[in-house]
């Protein structure tokens, strides 16, 4: 696995039901946005701060459907958990740590 939290493995989602939900009331090529605007944050980082990271998303790719069909009030979080998820799907091992910062993602053995 990808994502390593407290020396195991991630293997499951958290808040899948929220996961599914959110994933859900996006059309595909919104959620694709969303997950490519992630995965060049992630290939041109060593370390990522959930929080930081999520926020400058929220102002750089999304659109007013977007807020619509999240809802304002849920949109980092539901941001916060699709960087996540783009994270366990990785090839490259990536240590995951909780902090008052947010998540901190440290790359294992790179950059």
């Amino acid at each position: 696995m990808a994502l390593i939290k407290n020396g195991k493995p991630v293997i499951d989602i958290p808040r899948e039901n929220d996961y599914k939900r959110w994933k859900g009331l996006l059309d595909d090529s919104e959620y694709q946005t969303i997950k490519y605007y992630f995965k060049v944050i992630i290939e041109n980082a060593g370390v990522i701060i959930s929080r930081e990271v999520v926020q400058t998303a929220l102002k750089t790719i999304t659109s007013k459907s977007i807020r619509d069909k999240i809802g304002r009030k849920e949109m980092g979080k539901c941001f916060g958990l699709f960087l996540y998820v783009e994270l366990m799907g990785r090839d490259e091992e990536w240590d995951v740590k909780k902090t008052d910062r947010g998540n901190v993602f440290k790359r294992i053995g790179g950059n």
